[in-house]
């Protein structure tokens, strides 16, 4: 039985967290290279390393009464708890394939971005059909041997789940960390009910406190003395409460294993049990062909994962994928999100980006990171009114295939579609996402080091507001940490936000001003009569807007056609950053709601048209039309 393990991990849940934290990239260099240091604040290549979301760590801090630090989230700490179906196929070649979709619109607090683009990478392996092939795990338990009870039984417990996810045909064994490492039980062939003897060893592992740090390179070397004579991938598992020498050079350090490993066809799956691994370790590894790196700062998480999701850990179907982005002339890609920053790299031209990853592992779910772009020359107007010529943006993509059989991997090109938000969830449901990252980041920044909190609390409104217009019930957790966040600033200020948004509008003024624009999305819905607008074709026009972003206009007081013989319109909107998008026409309006009236401001071509709408009954022909 694992004894409770409780005080001494939570230091490091904040280290875990804050390690992989993010600093915004901007526009792309003329050259070669990983996107870096001469990219300005506004643009975001999130990093994050699989593994070390601490998604919880910023909920727990927010239910403490404690607005956390904003390098405390990542966008795929949120995106990572979701299916995100981008929905369009380009192309699969052998058990791979990439599926992409763009779109136009922006998100909270980037209303200068133009598109959204989502990718997925998917297998096409059946469930019912795959079978694991066989494995040699070479389990290398390099542990320092501090908290020695504690870890013990946690080192245990995981060689207990590894063993336990063996199945006939894979093979075993054991290198532990000691004075000098030494093999604690040699490798055998799993078969029909003889896992006891592994079970034993892993049960009577004792940690020796010190010791030297070789077991890595002892693991590598029985790895190696097994690999040849084994049918099937080998793979060294590394359990580990620290990190090794990136420093040591020679030919028993770590940088030297693993270059040998990969060069040998052995694969490598770090996993950190309460370890802040360096980003330089992080990118060695995950770098690598065939290697990942993981890391756990709390033990619960760590066994769920081996007991339920260890093939996703040890089995990679792909190596040395790439995928290649390009937008068309005109525009240029501003951020990427949910990839970590060392698998992202520009092309030769400077103009698209790189996406390399050492392993794709097995898995039923899809490999999902989205890309946003903006105007090459900054005038989002302009772009906007510029004619289209050609695709938005170009995807190629190749792999090294692994698996017996795979014949896939060949470089394929496609264009990607441009399809209306509304119409793929993922790529609608991602946005949403994003905007909530964005915004629950930039509220914990304004409040903690702008000093700012009437921004915060304009944030959170416009983050509630977005997700409430979704209508999406898988977005309630999101919605609850938004809410979340208000209780937080609630304890910290000593009063509640509607006594402080009152006392604001009582005022007068901008900060009236500010309290009505910050009306929530839900304040949208209904139906809207037109009673005077610059644009007098648009007076009588009656518009209704329902959840989940459909909506109907009557044009005049003809529930069928005006007489100028316009028809009823079927149509989708969306709401981004403050602005009422109409997706189809393109249309896009700076709105807000004071008691029954609705205002709508053109931006764009419709900059000088204004409508002033008050709140009607649903017109009964509305109820059977919207779905």
């Amino acid at each position: 039985m694992l004894r409770p393990v409780r005080l001494w991990w939570l230091p490091l849940i904040v280290l875990v967290a804050a390690a992989f934290c993010h600093e915004p990239l901007h526009a792309a260099p003329a050259t070669d290279g990983a996107p870096g240091d001469d990219m300005e604040e506004e643009g975001d290549f999130d990093a994050w390393v699989e593994g070390n979301q601490e998604i919880n760590f910023f909920r727990d801090q927010l239910m403490a009464g404690t607005v956390p630090q904003p390098s405390t989230i990542t966008a795929e700490a949120i995106l990572q708890r979701y299916p995100l179906p981008i929905g369009v196929t380009l192309g699969c070649s052998g058990n791979l394939c990439l599926s992409g979709a763009v779109a136009e619109g922006d998100l909270l607090t980037r209303p200068d971005l133009l598109h959204i683009a989502g990718f997925s990478l998917f297998q096409t392996f059946k469930a019912e059909e795959w079978k694991r092939p066989p494995i040699n795990i070479v389990a290398v338990v390099n542990m320092s041997g501090g908290r020695k009870g504690e870890v013990q039984e946690l080192v245990r417990d995981s060689l207990r789940l590894i063993i336990g996810n063996l199945r006939k045909g894979d093979q075993f064994s054991i290198v532990v960390r000691g004075t000098q490492a030494r093999v604690w039980f040699r490798p055998q062939v799993v078969a029909f009910f003889n896992k006891g003897p592994m079970h034993r060893a892993a049960k009577t592992i004792e940690l020796v406190t010190g010791g030297a740090d070789d077991a890595i390179r002892a693991g590598y070397d029985l790895a190696k003395s097994t690999a040849g004579k084994f049918e099937g991938a080998t793979r060294v598992v590394v359990l580990t409460d620290h990190q090794p020498d990136m420093r040591a050079t020679g030919s028993g350090s770590f940088r030297v294993a693993i270059d040998e490993g990969a060069a040998s066809g052995i694969g490598l799956t770090m996993i950190g049990l309460g370890v802040k691994f360096s980003t330089e370790l992080t990118e060695r590894v995950g770098g690598t062909r065939g290697c990942t790196v993981r890391s756990f700062s709390n033990p619960a998480d760590l066994k769920l994962e081996l007991e339920q999701s260890l093939e996703e850990m040890v089995t990679d179907i792909a190596q040395d994928v790439e995928v290649v982005i390009t937008p068309r002339r005109g525009l240029r890609i501003e951020g990427v999100y949910g990839l970590p920053r060392y698998l992202l790299s520009w092309d030769g031209t400077g103009r698209g980006m790189r996406v390399r990853l050492g392993a794709l592992f097995r898995s039923a779910r899809a490999k999902v990171f989205y890309v946003t772009l903006a105007s090459e020359r900054g005038d989002l107007e302009a772009e906007a009114a510029a004619p289209a010529e050609g695709a938005v943006l170009r995807a190629r993509y190749s792999f090294r295939p692994v698996l017996a059989g795979d014949t896939g991997g060949a470089e394929q090109q496609f264009d990607v579609p441009t399809v209306p938000l509304l119409a793929s969830q993922g790529l609608r449901r991602g946005a949403a996402l994003l905007s909530e990252y964005l915004a629950l980041r930039a509220a914990a920044r304004a409040y903690l080091l702008d000093n700012n909190p009437e921004r915060t609390k304009a944030l959170l409104t416009d983050a509630a507001g977005i997700l409430a217009t979704e209508a999406d019930p898988a977005l309630a957790p999101e919605q609850a940490l938004v809410q979340q966040f208000f209780d937080a600033l609630t304890v910290s200020a000593g009063k509640s936000l509607a006594q402080a948004d009152a006392e604001a509008a009582s005022a007068g003024g901008s900060d009236a001003k500010k309290v009505k624009s910050r009306a929530p999305q839900q304040a949208l819905w209904g139906a809207w009569f037109a009673e005077s607008s610059t644009d007098e074709a648009r007076v009588g026009d009656t518009y209704c807007f329902f959840p989940g972003g459909s909506m109907i206009i009557f044009p005049g007081l003809d529930e069928e056609a005006d007489s100028s013989g316009r028809q009823v319109v079927t149509r989708t909107y969306s709401l981004w950053s403050g602005i009422l998008r109409f997706d189809e026409r393109k249309e896009a309006w700076d709105w807000s709601v004071a008691d029954d009236q609705l205002f709508l401001e053109g931006r764009g071509p419709l900059r000088g048209i204004d409508l002033t709408l008050k709140r009607v009954p649903m017109p009964a022909a509305a109820e059977g039309r919207a779905k």
